[in-house]
């Protein structure tokens, strides 16, 4: 991303298809350090990772639809 945007946002949809790619990275990035501590973490770990896995996968669904309309929006222009 940072080779293709020169470490740009953008504006409009495409700062959105930004946002949108880099939250479930670093909401993944949290899940998954849950994850790989979870034995250490005790009893409270398997509510822990639901909610992080849960806000990684809902911050995921709209990135196909947000980078089909980037991909048209350069196209058409």
């Amino acid at each position: 991303m940072l080779a293709h945007t020169g470490g740009r946002l953008g504006s409009n949809l495409n700062l959105l298809l930004s946002v949108f790619f880099l939250a479930p990275v670093l909401i993944g990035l949290v899940a998954g350090s849950i994850i790989a501590r979870e034995h250490k973490l005790g009893a409270d770990a398997v509510a822990l990772r639901r909610r992080w896995m849960w806000a990684h996968l809902v911050t995921f669904w709209p990135l196909p639809l947000l980078l089909g309309f980037h991909v048209v929006q350069v196209y058409a222009f």
